[in-house]
């Protein structure tokens, strides 16, 4: 399960417009909600799955069910398809087969949560729903400006000119554990994780590319991460447009990511009326 905030910028504060907003992006294997939800064909992956492992099943239905959890099986197409996934099997082979999903899926679960303890928000007492007004995003990118400056003045000292990026150690040790041993045994290492902890440190570098510390100046580090930094991991406006990150599937892993997301959300973010509102929710993804 990953666990990340959306802000959902909407015109009006009613709760129905929060839901109508983030109901396009569902997940209906989770929510059993099927609007926005479409027959999506998996007919090639499927005979090909089944075709490696058939040897394992009693029959196709007992694969289908297995596999995709497909029980609505047909022996041609059905005149009114069933708000489900199904498959088509003649002769003992698959003819097709479609996943009844939402192909735009991103939540399973999300909920909106107080700004009462927020930074960089200008309110009194406890809400669910603030303006854009606010929402102070100057001071925002300041605090983030300030960290990524103190973080790489902390680190930049132990690494020294010999030091061997990461990159450089997997190009230089085609088996993977004699670089991790390579790169995590060399003395900036070594001393970090003495000084400053090695639970400091994995949580260093599970926020930031530890590696840049060592190769960027000062200004092309901070500028680097500014560049993708956001109080949030996606946005969605008020017309409905899902802006995020990247892609995002269990435990935080994610892909895809955006280099210049900075420019991406507020070029959106400055044209968004002040006196619209915000709601800062948590999100979850379960696959």
């Amino acid at each position: 399960m990953s666990h990340f905030t959306t802000f959902v910028i909407s015109k009006t504060d009613n709760r129905e417009e929060l839901e109508r907003l983030m109901l396009p992006y569902h997940e209906y294997e989770c929510t059993g909600i099927t609007e926005y939800c479409i027959h999506q064909d998996i007919t090639d992956e499927t005979v090909t799955d089944y075709n490696e492992n058939k040897e394992d099943y009693e029959s196709v239905e007992d694969f289908l069910d297995s596999w995709h959890g497909i029980t609505n099986v047909y022996e041609s197409e059905p005149e009114t398809k069933p708000e489900d996934s199904y498959a088509v099997i003649k002769d003992g082979q698959i003819i097709k087969a479609y996943r009844f999903t939402n192909p735009n899926s991103k939540w399973d679960y999300y909920g909106p949560y107080s700004w009462e303890r927020s930074e960089y928000v200008n309110i009194d007492g406890e809400t669910d729903v603030i303006k854009k007004s606010q929402f102070d995003i100057d001071a925002f990118m300041a605090k983030r400006k300030e960290y990524y400056t103190e973080l790489y003045n902390k680190l930049k000292p132990y690494f020294t000119s010999d030091f061997i990026t990461w990159e450089q150690a997997r190009k230089e040790n085609e088996n993977l554990d004699a670089a991790r041993d390579v790169y995590n045994n060399q003395q900036s290492m070594k001393d970090m994780n003495e000084k400053l902890g090695s639970g400091e440190v994995f949580h260093i570098r599970w926020n930031i590319n530890i590696d840049d510390v060592a190769t960027k100046t000062l200004d092309e580090f901070v500028k680097a991460n500014l560049d993708t930094v956001a109080p949030f991991w996606a946005m969605v406006t008020p017309d409905g447009k899902w802006i995020e990150k990247g892609k995002m599937g269990w435990w935080a892993i994610s892909w895809d990511e955006d280099n210049n997301f900075n420019k991406t959300w507020t070029e959106v973010w400055k044209e968004i009326p002040d006196d619209y509102y915000i709601w800062k929710c948590d999100y979850c993804r379960y696959s």
